[in-house]
């Protein structure tokens, strides 16, 4: 049975928010340990620290990525998916949809890659 875009919408938001509620709280911040020349990920209050290692080794743009994307914009994109998937269009959209701006289509390429792929 297929799955409707609604429902993946739903599944992906579901998972984030469940990833995101045991993630360590935000905001993280990137660092760099100029005594030992390396790259880390924080958070706020010091709980998370992910080493990335050797600043040399081109690593900058990875640190911030993951900085970036702290468990509050996970929480805001499942609100976002949500939503989406609350539409009156949600369950009537098709993959052959080709309209601009189909905010959709955004939140089902969202939802299919936390969802593991294309459904």
């Amino acid at each position: 049975m297929a799955t409707s875009p609604a429902d993946e919408l739903r599944t992906a938001a579901q998972t984030l928010r469940e990833r995101a509620a045991s993630a360590t709280p935000g905001p993280w911040r990137r660092e760099d340990d100029q005594r030992r020349l390396e790259r880390f990920v924080s958070s706020e209050n010091g709980t998370l620290d992910i080493n990335f290692g050797y600043l040399g080794n081109n690593n900058q743009a990875d640190a911030e990525y993951v900085a970036l994307m702290d468990p509050g914009v996970g929480a805001a994109l499942a609100d976002w998916l949500d939503a989406e998937a609350t539409s009156p269009v949600a369950d009537l959209h098709s993959d052959a949809c080709r309209e601009r701006g189909c905010t959709i289509n955004a939140a089902l390429a969202v939802a299919r890659q936390i969802n593991g792929g294309a459904q």
